[in-house]
């Protein structure tokens, strides 16, 4: 870290840091000779791979691109390569986390959506695909709400001399952000353009709801199991505004060297906002006196409140907007004792996962405890709780404090389940029951 007041090749006076990345540091500096304030990235030289080289030479490409910070200069001390570009002002991501709800109406998200296509598009234009799409890479500029595209040290040039799209390489590993990263990333694969647009689609999902279903998990690799999950069971965009869904299907279709059709996915957030009688005049949620009415999901994937502990739990929504459903909630605690008299479990033991059965729900009870014995000889209690009566057919959540994944799988049964298979989702699962019946949780370990 550099004190304020140190000098860059004695023209750059340091002001304050900015933050700090994986690869380097990022201060507010003061240009000595014409005593304007400019943002300085600086990188090691000893750095093993350099990053800034590559910002440097993206910067240097779109000089005049209206969704990129200016560039400045460029150059080396005796101890870093340094990067300086026009200074910006907040980033989505602390300006979602300083909102009461920490997230964002409607109207910002697709509003913020059809600005961020537009940042991306410039890059894409230039040949370059960003690889490191996330709420902290677009920020707003230095006293205005124009949004600005940033942090171009993972990006890759992706079209050829001859102006086409280069083939996927085999398999050149990870690149991105884990919570953002697209499913492709996670396999390793080479990115395009349509990984970028996944991650919008990831960020957006976030600061509409506040929430992604993945956000409790900290390794890497099971962040894009559950990505994966969520999409094989159509669960990532349940219970969200429809322009969701259009872009995931529009995503799902697009093969690597697909171009990208940036207008039909601006179209699609404007027909949602004509479509709900909003307007693209509205001010952003930052600049009104009031907090603006916020998106209710109707589906309990997407957790809206924020318990006393600290941690989002799941919430049940009715159809519709703001209507609390009685839907009831399976509990996963991560400490427990057996009922006594609940039904005793069976349970098939594998080398990496163990299969329990639960007891019969009885739906018009109010409140029940199921528990189970595990393969390794402990007991967790299951409780049931409900605000209000439950008729047959209706969802059931489930989700664990303890953040220990597990998958629910139904089998068909007199009485039962009506379904085999329940959205393995980790951290939160729908069940929907027939009348009284048991389902099976499988446990992965």
């Amino acid at each position: 870290m550099l004190a304020p007041g140190s000098l860059i090749k004695d023209r750059w006076k340091i002001v304050k840091s900015l933050g700090q990345g994986a690869f380097g540091q990022i201060y507010e500096c003061n240009d000595l000779e014409t005593g304007k304030h400019h943002a300085i990235k600086l990188e090691r030289r000893d750095s093993k791979r350099s990053v800034l080289k590559i910002e440097v030479a993206f910067m240097r490409k779109v000089r005049k691109c209206p969704s990129v910070p200016s560039y400045i200069t460029c150059g080396t001390t005796r101890s870093f390569n340094f990067l300086v570009m026009e200074m910006c002002g907040v980033n989505l991501s602390n300006l979602r986390k300083s909102r009461p709800e920490q997230r964002f109406s409607l109207t910002t998200v697709l509003k913020l959506g059809i600005s961020m296509v537009a940042c991306m598009k410039d890059v894409h234009a230039a040949g370059y695909v960003h690889r490191d799409i996330k709420p902290s890479n677009f920020v707003l500029g230095n006293g205005n709400n124009r949004v600005y595209i940033i942090d171009f040290g993972l990006a890759r040039r992706y079209i050829d001399d001859h102006g086409e799209p280069q083939q996927p390489r085999g398999d050149p590993g990870f690149r991105g952000t884990a919570r953002y990263a697209s499913v492709a990333s996670h396999q390793g694969k080479d990115l395009a353009p349509r990984d970028d647009y996944w991650s919008l689609l990831y960020l957006m999902i976030e600061m509409l709801t506040g929430f992604l279903p993945w956000r409790r998990q900290k390794e890497r690799d099971r962040i894009g199991d559950v990505k994966a999950l969520c999409l094989t069971h159509d669960t990532l965009t349940s219970g969200l505004p429809a322009c969701f869904q259009h872009l995931l299907d529009y995503l799902n279709a697009l093969n690597f060297t697909d171009p990208i059709n940036a207008e039909y996915i601006q179209t699609l957030f404007l027909d949602e906002i004509r479509t709900r009688s909003l307007s693209v005049s509205t001010d952003y949620d930052w600049c009104q006196p009031i907090q603006p009415e916020l998106y209710t999901p109707t589906t309990a994937l997407y957790s809206t409140s924020k318990p006393s502990s600290g941690k989002r739990h799941a919430r049940d929504h009715a159809r519709g907007h703001g209507e609390v459903a009685s839907t009831p909630v399976l509990r996963l605690p991560s400490v427990s004792t057996a009922h006594s008299d609940a039904p005793q479990m069976t349970y098939a033991s594998t080398a990496r996962s163990t299969v329990h059965r639960l007891p019969t729900l009885d739906k018009n009870s109010r409140s029940h405890s199921f528990s189970f014995q595990s393969a390794d000889s402990s007991s967790r209690n299951i409780p049931v709780e409900r605000e209000r009566r439950v008729s047959a057919s209706q969802p059931f959540t489930i989700y664990e404090d303890d953040n220990s994944p597990m998958v629910a799988t139904g089998r068909k049964r007199s009485g039962g389940l009506s379904s085999n298979v329940f959205s393995p989702v980790l951290a939160q699962r729908t069940l929907s029951l027939n009348g009284p019946g048991s389902f099976l949780l499988h446990e992965t370990h």
